[in-house]
């Protein structure tokens, strides 16, 4: 009796230990051959269809060193590029889910990758698909590209775009966005989202200007030179661009500045002040006297932000928020697009030149 009951007990005991110990083993395992998605990269073909490109990163730790297991797409250093093209979004995931070494989660995406043809033709809902289904973290990095996906993919391998997120904070060029404060914007025509756009050519990631929308679609494109003034509008790390005036030979680096908008229901006025050196010499027979360098700064600032206006405003992309301003003061923010294209928007540029730190 005594070892009928002592076997009765043991046996739940056994399989207690089984169910505790048994999955901590497979844990190890799958430790062994995890993997996850880098970036996610969604563009448009030729023929319209949907094109999705996943960067995997393969984490094998029995794999020393090598180019990672072979198979479809491209893989280096334990990272591979898969691709698939559908008429439904879905419907690609579904089809990468196989060729995928791991499971398809995108619960430690770093970036997402939008392409010119599918920014034309809406992101809405990717986005959605995002925040609804996926549950991808709210703190993903959007970017933007007229690169071809796979091509831009391949070349980052899961590391030139990581290094720049970790310091994107720091970088004057690159538009630090996030899925939290992109999403909201593609429902509102009263404040366009900015997207930076971004080739990577061999080892060496560089900006290639500015994607700003219209609501989910895109609305316009800016070149780099025009996208570090809009830096100086919108963003607060502006410090240290440096602007140059071809034909005055003039190099100017922006060491501080200060941006205030203040609205009516008729208008807005944009007040810009910087402070900045000289790092080219100050020959006052091409330049003029401090007051005209001065002059002759603040007046090119201003034509080329007038310039950049007029083009945003004529498109009905509103960067700088004008159009939320209106909604918070209660103000008529209907048939937003057309009411900028008739607001009367006025920039003021003081800019001054610093002493003291010498020519370069």
């Amino acid at each position: 009796m005594n070892v009928y009951r002592l076997r009765t007990l043991a046996l739940p005991a056994i399989f207690l230990a089984c169910s505790i110990v048994l999955p901590g083993c497979m844990d190890i395992y799958e430790m062994k051959h995890q993997s996850f998605i880098a970036a996610i990269g969604l563009d448009r073909t030729e023929d319209n269809h949907i094109k999705v490109s996943l960067l995997e990163l393969l984490l094998d730790t029995n794999q020393q060193g090598g180019s990672g297991q072979s198979g479809q797409g491209d893989q280096s250093n334990n990272a591979k590029v898969i691709s698939t093209t559908c008429t439904f979004f879905p419907e690609c995931l579904n089809r990468l889910q196989n060729q995928l070494a791991g499971k398809l989660n995108l619960n430690q995406t770093q970036y997402i990758l939008f392409g010119k043809k599918l920014l034309e033709s809406g992101v809405k809902p990717y986005i959605e698909y995002f925040y609804h289904i996926a549950q991808m973290e709210q703190t993903v990095k959007v970017f933007a590209t007229d690169q071809k996906m796979d091509e831009f993919l391949q070349n980052d391998r899961g590391k030139l775009l990581n290094q720049l997120i970790g310091g994107i904070e720091f970088h004057p060029f690159v538009f630090n966005v996030e899925m939290w404060e992109f999403a909201p914007k593609i429902y509102t025509q009263l404040r366009s989202a900015v997207v930076s756009s971004l080739v990577i050519r061999g080892n060496t990631l560089n900006s290639n200007g500015i994607f700003l929308l219209k609501e989910s679609k895109l609305g316009m494109k800016l070149p780099v030179d025009d996208a570090l003034l809009v830096h100086l509008l919108i963003e607060d790390k502006a410090n240290d661009i440096t602007l140059t005036f071809q034909e005055q030979n003039i190099a100017y680096q922006i060491r501080k500045y200060s941006v205030n908008m203040q609205v009516t229901p008729q208008s807005a006025d944009l007040f810009v002040r910087i402070n900045g050196w000289i790092l080219n010499n100050h020959d006052e027979k091409v330049h003029g006297s401090l007051n005209d360098l001065e002059g002759t700064i603040s007046k090119e600032i201003s034509n080329r932000l007038r310039l950049i206006m007029d083009k945003a405003q004529s498109k009905g992309v509103d960067f700088l928020g004008i159009g939320e301003r209106f909604r918070q003061k209660n103000w008529d923010s209907s048939k937003w697009k057309d009411r900028l294209k008739e607001l009367n928007i006025n920039i003021h540029v003081d800019a001054k030149v610093l002493s003291g730190k010498g020519s370069q």
